[in-house]
């Protein structure tokens, strides 16, 4: 098992760096909502249902992976959130938010082989305005 060395730091809010973390933790709630909202868009699609974004359709995928979604928000979407968050921690929430769905989607392969009795849901979007996790690799 491999352990990694994780810091925490509690900012009191007359801390100079206050408003700076509130802002990168808005940005990563927005990057992560936009995130839950092109998988579940692409969900639609893939089963059927109404869809809205036709950039993301040429991808037959039934689940929209990291990278796929990181190349959407670097490349094609060029999403304001993710710009304004360093690459490293705009790719740390989608990877998050990714792992929240693939949760998702197992307990609804568990569900479908009779594994798992109880209702699945979909994550659900962030408070807008509210803050996510903004996390840092090294």
């Amino acid at each position: 098992m491999k352990l990694s060395q994780v810091e925490r730091h509690i900012i009191d809010k007359n801390n100079p760096l206050y408003k700076a973390l509130v802002l990168l933790c808005e940005l990563s709630n927005n990057l992560a909502n936009e995130t839950i909202y092109a998988i579940r868009q692409h969900y639609f699609y893939v089963s059927g249902k109404q869809y809205t974004d036709e950039v993301l359709i040429g991808i037959k995928k039934k689940f929209l992976d990291y990278n796929d979604l990181s190349n959407y928000f670097s490349n094609i979407h060029k999403s304001d959130n993710y710009k304004a968050l360093s690459a490293n921690c705009g790719q740390c929430t989608i990877k998050k938010i990714t792992q929240e769905c693939k949760s998702f989607f197992a307990l609804l392969k568990g569900k479908k082989n009779g594994t798992y009795d109880k209702k699945a849901s979909f994550p659900s979007y962030k408070k807008k305005g509210g803050m996510f996790v903004a996390t840092y690799n090294r």
